[in-house]
């Protein structure tokens, strides 16, 4: 035989099968993407449910005032590391100022030394000059003052005068009068006085 009389085209049967898979495979998508739209439906009803719902109402709630609560929180963390960043700032700064006085300090301590002790110098410097000045003028005043002379040997004191002088005779100033006891004589006339009866009589002391 020949092969011309008993050959065929493939061709038909061919593309029948392929519009026919191509035909399931686009049900079978249809078909998934309907049950994907479905169970899409079916999430977005539940959670419209559980939105609405009393519990889920104040589990938003909730929800949101924690989340208050934390910025709340958050803001005040950031204000207080603010704080202590400024805190530390001042600290550092103090303990510079701190530094800088303590070292002023020990510099005027050391000056305050050192001047006190120039003035202890300057003034044992002008305490010898003084020392020195006066005796330079008391030897001055030795070469310029001669030695006084030796002082004679006192006068006598004066003899205050009696005052009963003025009352004797001038004979009888400045002797002093004493009483004498003088016996009675025979008299030329023949009188006589007992011896034994001596009469008073005011002479000059020395007369015998």
């Amino acid at each position: 035989m020949s092969p011309s009389l008993y050959s065929y085209s493939p061709l038909p049967m061919m593309s029948c099968l392929r519009e026919s898979n191509l035909r399931d495979s686009r049900l079978w998508l249809v078909f998934l993407l309907c049950l994907l739209v479905v169970g899409l439906l079916v999430s977005l009803i539940i959670f419209a449910v559980k939105a609405n719902s009393k519990g889920c109402k104040d589990g938003l709630r909730a929800q949101q005032e924690c989340q208050n609560q934390t910025d709340h929180l958050q803001h005040q963390l950031t204000v207080a590391q603010e704080v202590l960043q400024r805190t530390k700032a001042q600290y550092t700064v103090c303990n510079q100022t701190v530094e800088n006085l303590r070292d002023s300090l020990e510099m005027e301590k050391t000056q305050s030394q050192k001047q006190l002790k120039e003035l202890q110098g300057e003034i044992k410097r002008l305490n010898q000059k003084l020392q020195e000045a006066s005796e330079e003028a008391e030897r001055l005043r030795s070469e310029t003052n001669p030695p006084e002379a030796t002082p004679l040997s006192p006068s006598p004191p004066l003899k205050t005068p009696d005052p009963l002088d003025s009352e004797k005779p001038p004979l009888l100033r400045g002797q002093s009068l004493s009483p004498r006891l003088v016996p009675w004589v025979t008299q030329p006339w023949g009188g006589h006085c007992p011896l034994s009866s001596p009469v008073t009589w005011w002479g000059r002391s020395g007369d015998s």
